[in-house]
């Protein structure tokens, strides 16, 4: 089934940068969560990166982006049930290819006056990534702009 939907906007939550630390042996984390607003028939991706060291407390960099789907109306109200969305692993996968590949962007820009401007998100493989569909009852109301 799919599901038509529109990228409303991206929305850059935090950037930090601590340019005290080579590249050379990082380690790259990666998480995901999901919220909804009801009113606007929105689902929001929230993208975390961080990259550390071993030994290090401080991460080298660390980005938080939002990503929010418009949704259409009719397929909305199909999947939004028992006040849960019920996103499928399908499209949840769809939405998290759009946004990693724009994270790599904004990191491009984000560092290209740093030390850390070398540094390119590697490819990530994430048709496995979510294993199921995602019931998300997180549910956040945007005012009105």
């Amino acid at each position: 089934m799919s599901i038509p939907f529109r990228l409303e906007h991206i929305a850059v939550n935090s950037f930090s940068i601590n340019e005290k630390e080579t590249l050379e042996d990082v380690k790259l984390g990666f998480s995901t969560g999901f919220a909804i607003d009801t009113e606007k028939r929105f689902v929001i991706l929230q993208v975390k990166l961080k990259v550390t060291k071993e030994k290090v407390t401080k991460a080298l960099f660390s980005l938080k982006v939002s990503f929010i789907f418009d949704i259409e109306k009719e397929a909305w109200e199909k999947e939004f049930v028992d006040s849960k969305f019920i996103l499928k692993k399908e499209l949840a996968t769809h939405f998290l290819v759009l946004a990693v590949g724009t994270l790599r962007g904004i990191l491009v820009v984000k560092l290209q006056n740093s030390m850390y401007s070398d540094f390119l998100l590697p490819t990530l493989n994430l048709s496995d990534y979510f294993k199921e569909d995602i019931e998300i009852s997180n549910v956040v109301n945007q005012n009105e702009e």
